[in-house]
Order: C-alpha cells, then sequence, then structure tokens
C-alpha cells in the first residue's frame, strides 16, 4: 500500500512538472533517458579523465624533476617560473587536477540508479563502487608502500638532495605492516583531514586524498539521489543548491559534490535536460543561453586561478568566502590552509562552467568522444596509480 501511494505521488509531481515545459517536449516519462545519453557513463566523460590523466603524469613528472614548473618557492631559471605562470593551470596545475578528478567521479557516481531507480540499481551503486575502490586502493597502496619501505626514506631524500629538489614530501615509511594495513584501513573511515593520515603520507606522491574525498563524498550522494526520482523535477535543483550553499558555509566537499549530482541529475532527466538547452530563464520569454553563463563562471574562476598562480602570496586569499573558518574556535583561515588540500572556489568555478558548458553543447562531447581519449580514460585509475610508484 506504501508504495502504490509512492508510485501515485510521484506520476502526480510529474505531470505538474510537465506544465512548465513547452508542449513538444511534454509527455516524456520523469525518468527517461535524456537524448544522447547511453547505458553506461557517457563516452564524453571518459574522454575528459583520458586528458586529465595525461595531465597527472604530466605532474608528476615536472613536481619530480623540473619542480620550478610545479612549486612557486622552488629554486630554477626565469624561463621556468615565466613557463608556470602561463601555462601550468590548464596543463599541469596539481590542485585543479585532483579537483577535477574529485567532481569527474562525483558526477558518475549516480547516474546509473538516476536513469533506472531501483533497489537493484541502488545497492549495484552503493556495493561494487565501494568494494572496487577498497579493492584496487589497497593493491596500489600496498604496493607503493612495499616499494617505498625496500628502498628505504633516505633514498628519496638522497635522489632530492643531489637533484635538487625540495620542494615534494619524502614519503613516510611504516614501521611494520600492521601499521601499514591500518593506514589503509583508515583511508575509508575518515571524515576530515584526509591528507595529513598515514596512508596519504605513505603514498609517494601525497595525493591519496583525494580517493578518501571520493569515497566519503559518494555516501552523500547516495543519501541524497535515493529520494531524487520520487520528486518533482523542479525541486532538485533547489534543494541542492541549499545544500552546496550549506556545505560552502561550512567549507566541506558538499559542494562540490551538490553540483555533481546537479549535473548527473540534469543528464539523466528528461525534463531536466531540456531546461538546459533553452537556458537560463530571466522572466517569461526572455532565456540566456546556458553555454554563456557557463562561459562567465568558467572565465571568472580561469582569472582567480591566474591571479592565485601568478601572486601566490594570495594562493589561500579565497578561504575569507567561508564564514565558518572565521566563527569557529578551533579553525582559521590560515590554520584550515596549513591542514593540506581543500575545495578551492577557483578551481570550482572553472569545473562546474565548464560542465555545464559540455551539458548544453553537444560539440562539446563529440570532441571528447574520441576513441583515444575514451581509452585512455577507460585506464585512468591505473594509470594514476602507477604515476607515482614510477616516480
Amino acid at each position: 500500500m506504501g508504495l502504490y501511494k509512492l508510485a501515485l505521488a510521484r506520476k502526480r509531481y510529474y505531470n505538474e512538472s510537465q506544465a512548465d515545459l513547452p508542449p513538444e517536449m511534454q509527455d516524456q516519462n520523469i525518468n527517461q533517458r535524456a537524448p544522447g545519453a547511453s547505458k553506461r557513463v557517457e563516452p564524453h566523460l571518459m574522454g575528459l579523465k583520458g586528458i586529465f590523466a595525461v595531465q597527472s603524469l604530466v605532474w608528476i613528472y615536472f613536481a619530480t624533476f623540473i619542480p620550478a614548473l610545479v612549486y612557486p618557492g622552488a629554486n630554477g631559471p626565469v624561463y621556468q617560473r615565466l613557463l608556470r605562470d602561463i601555462f601550468s593551470v590548464p596543463f599541469w596545475n596539481g590542485s585543479l587536477i585532483s579537483s577535477f578528478f574529485v567532481f569527474l567521479s562525483l558526477r558518475t557516481v549516480g547516474i546509473t540508479y538516476l536513469r533506472k531507480p531501483s533497489s537493484t540499481t541502488y545497492a549495484g551503486t552503493l556495493v561494487r563502487r565501494i568494494i572496487r575502490m577498497m579493492l584496487l586502493l589497497s593493491i596500489a597502496s600496498g604496493i607503493a608502500t612495499g616499494m617505498v619501505t625496500s628502498m628505504g626514506g633516505g633514498f628519496v631524500d638522497e635522489f632530492k638532495a643531489r637533484l635538487p629538489n625540495n620542494s615534494f614530501p619524502t614519503p613516510g615509511v611504516p614501521y611494520n605492516g600492521i601499521a601499514a594495513a591500518n593506514s589503509i584501513f583508515d583511508l575509508f573511515w575518515l571524515t576530515t583531514d584526509f591528507s595529513t593520515q598515514a596512508a596519504n603520507r605513505f603514498w609517494p606522491s601525497a595525493t591519496l586524498w583525494a580517493p578518501a574525498v571520493i569515497y566519503y563524498e559518494s555516501f552523500t550522494i547516495y543519501i541524497i539521489m535515493v529520494v531524487m526520482p520520487y520528486t518533482r523535477p523542479a525541486w532538485h535543483w533547489q534543494v541542492l543548491a541549499l545544500f552546496a550553499l550549506g556545505s560552502f558555509w561550512y567549507q566541506s566537499w558538499g559542494w562540490y559534490a551538490a553540483t555533481a549530482l546537479a549535473l548527473a541529475d540534469a543528464a539523466s532527466n528528461a525534463t531536466l535536460s531540456a531546461e538546459i538547452k533553452l537556458g537560463l530563464k530571466l522572466r517569461k520569454g526572455t532565456r540566456v543561453p546556458t553555454w554563456a553563463v557557463s562561459a562567465l563562471v568558467f572565465a571568472i574562476g580561469l582569472a582567480l586561478k591566474y591571479f592565485t598562480t601568478i601572486v601566490p602570496r594570495f594562493e589561500h586569499s579565497l578561504l575569507v568566502l567561508h564564514p565558518f573558518l572565521d566563527l569557529s574556535q578551533s579553525q582559521t583561515p590560515s590554520t584550515f590552509a596549513a591542514q593540506g588540500p581543500y575545495p578551492r572556489l577557483d578551481d570550482y568555478l572553472i569545473i562546474a562552467g565548464f560542465f555545464a558548458a559540455m551539458e548544453s553543447l553537444d560539440v562539446i562531447k563529440k570532441i571528447l568522444s574520441a576513441r583515444i581519449l575514451v581509452s585512455i580514460g577507460e585506464r585512468a585509475f591505473s594509470e594514476s596509480s602507477q604515476h607515482p610508484v614510477v616516480k
């Protein structure tokens, strides 16, 4: 009886949402896939993942052998610092690459369930992702930790002194196998301080915090997405916007997760996909193309990113926009920044602007769906795991 009432409520909300669409876009099922959507993860997302897998390799190489191209405080010729200021943002910026991987992974978490909402697809999304992440990260971390332990931390210190390169951190060495195993176990239980926990310090490039963030924020999406197919589509973005605003205030990764879920919802819901194609509604009969708004957001983020890259002393200046850090008795913007990587506003604006434009322009999807990019993207996780080990 309860399921019957839920189905009736779902149908009623859907019928109400149809009134907001032009006649030619009505009479579509609330869970109908958006035009062009495939049963599996969209190929353009795989292609985008492939691009950033290559960029992560470039970043690892430069951070190891040519640190002046990556780190503002590293010693190096003037031309290397100029190259860093000009080209690092679009091609090998560490925080932007990590943020893109986090956002892209969160964008694909709920797409299967949103396209075909059922208890089976929900359980499959939840269980398969957890098992895969735990298994792959445990194997990769075990291999990396074993190699560092066998060589010893002194080997890395000697390499840094000869190069010289004192910019990247020396990986930690666990004192026994139990400590190494506990660090991996802890990776899936943390809710804060992702970059300071032991598994990340044992990882050669100290980037294992990103999968930990992805794993943690995936549960944010699991909890929210379960009710989305059974509510009015017009409410989705309103609720997600409020959630993003609250997490932005608190300065957690929730605003990344909420935006990624909103874009996944738009890609899988015919009603919301049509709204994106029509553009942003300002008043009755007046709309602004989505690509124009996206381009503006992207440009603002790019300008902020270049500013903080060229003038490193302002790298953490945007933290003043998060009120919680000033109101908290245990945190300040400076102490928060010192704890390690965090969700940056400039990265967010670049990523959100690009993804919104990609959802509204098929030409971008076509370019990113190139076979070679998709092929690299399908192996992105293993490639990204190998780069620090090879380093």
